[in-house]
């Protein structure tokens, strides 16, 4: 999960033909925000599909490639809703305006589509949505998940106690959606946790205490 994440710092385009003044400008973009970037949700999007194409076969109840599908859509709609804040005020919640604005969202995206796909998009976004099965539960447990490996990636241990504490409680849901992703909650738990440490020049033990 970690090594994949590596594909959203390689820069197409970057120094090739035709795209040299764009390259001058990717670069110094690196240089203000070095590599991995602020993720889009194009990329997020990618990574949870991908880590749910290595995670799914490892269970044969799951219907993998049903999987890799609602993982592939499940953010679909924030190309018109933006994404939603998992802290503060407006925090991703169950809200009738959080729900009414995605139903208008799904309403206007099924019709950018071509007829022949909209009833079966429309049933992988609410099956998603509504974590109908055990395969969308799933995906919503790798995209909790999916955030402690953006982390340990992008933060590198520089974390203050309350980001960490809320990061590590928010990707403990992922065990509420699918209770058999435990393993793989308590190992990225732990080397978020042990990078945190070396940071600071702690223990693992001493950072745990403190929160």
């Amino acid at each position: 999960m970690l090594w994949s994440l590596r594909l959203s710092s390689v820069t197409r385009f970057l120094d090739q033909r035709f795209w040299e003044r764009e390259s001058v400008d990717a670069k110094h973009a690196l240089s203000v925000e070095p590599p991995p970037r602020l993720e889009s949700v194009a990329e997020h999007s990618w990574h949870v599909a991908d880590c749910v194409l290595m995670l799914a076969s490892r269970f044969s109840s799951l219907d993998a490639g049903r999987c890799v599908s609602l993982a592939i859509l499940h953010d679909k709609l924030e190309i018109l809703t933006g994404d939603w804040p998992a802290w503060g005020r407006h925090a991703e919640s169950k809200s009738d305006s959080k729900i009414r604005i995605e139903e208008v969202a799904l309403t206007e995206y099924l019709t950018i589509l071509a007829p022949s796909l909209r009833k079966a998009q429309r049933a992988s976004i609410l099956e998603f949505a509504k974590l109908q099965t055990a395969e969308a539960r799933f995906v919503k447990a790798v995209d909790k998940l999916q955030v402690l490996v953006f982390m340990i990636a992008k933060k590198k241990g520089a974390i203050n106690d309350e980001h960490l504490a809320f990061s590590l409680e928010y990707a403990r849901k992922a065990l509420d959606y699918f209770p058999d992703l435990s393993l793989h909650y308590a190992e990225l738990s732990r080397l978020l946790i042990s990078q945190v440490a070396d940071t600071r020049g702690q223990t693992p033990a001493q950072v745990k205490a403190a929160l």
